[in-house]
């Protein structure tokens, strides 16, 4: 076996992990948010017509995704990456902290309840 290049432990591993994975999401058609470079996302299309944005949140090498067809998302990571079968699943951590998906939540602002002007 050869290495060619050896990077984890190295200080620039982040870095150079970072830089190819940014690259790798360009070509998804993912841009990097400017006031959080580790929030991707990319214009989609529902079956209805409507506009709407996937989101990718990275960190390190951990993706949250969240689309309307978050099987797009993962596949497309997965022709990219070997991506570990036990992790593709709906998160249930997120940067230590549990979370879980809350039902019957409005998706657009126009479905947010009126607040009454007393």
């Amino acid at each position: 076996m050869k290495v060619v290049r050896a990077l984890y432990g190295l200080p620039v591993a982040g870095a150079a992990f970072w830089s190819y994975l940014g690259s790798k999401l360009r070509t998804l058609s993912y841009v990097s948010m400017k006031a959080d470079p580790d929030l991707w996302m990319r214009p989609a299309v529902k079956p209805d017509g409507t506009k709407y944005y996937d989101y990718l949140l990275a960190y390190i090498d951990d993706l949250c995704g969240m689309s309307m067809d978050t099987n797009n998302i993962s596949d497309a990571i997965e022709n990219m990456f070997t991506l570990k079968k036990e992790s593709v699943k709906e998160p249930d951590l997120y940067l230590g902290a549990d979370i879980e998906k809350v039902p019957n939540i409005p998706q657009r602002l126009d479905e947010l309840p009126k607040l009454n002007k007393s």
